[in-house]
């Protein structure tokens, strides 16, 4: 944020900046809303990984980090007991800002080296 009581200081025509931090945060907060619940989620590889479902259980937020620094990772998404209807992500890496890949294809999901993607799904 520039210094708020002066326009003439700010950096733009708004009086802030979205920085990385900014993006990697926004991972969360678009995401996970009120009321819903953090889950148990199974990841292999060097993956870190949270879950979190909405109230109706219909919804899955997963959030994904890859410290990696030279290895992407593909991941193929699964619920137990149920079928996935829909699967989405965004991603913010060194290269991204919360960008929207798209529908995901096979249930898999490509986590590049040094990144953040939130998988939406829908069972």
């Amino acid at each position: 944020m520039d210094f708020p009581w002066d326009r003439n200081r700010w950096t733009n025509s708004k009086g802030y900046t979205k920085t990385k931090d900014y993006y990697v945060f926004k991972q969360f907060s678009a995401f996970i809303h009120p009321g819903w619940k953090r889950t148990e989620v199974n990841v292999d590889n060097n993956v870190q990984a949270l879950s979190f479902v909405n109230s109706a259980q219909d919804s899955i937020a997963l959030v994904l980090i890859n410290r990696s620094n030279i290895k992407d990772i593909k991941l193929k998404i699964s619920v137990s007991a149920h079928t996935i209807n829909k699967l989405s992500a965004y991603r913010t890496s060194p290269t991204e800002n919360c960008s929207g890949t798209g529908i995901l294809k096979n249930s898999e999901v490509t986590i590049p080296n040094q990144s953040i993607t939130t998988v939406m799904v829908s069972i």
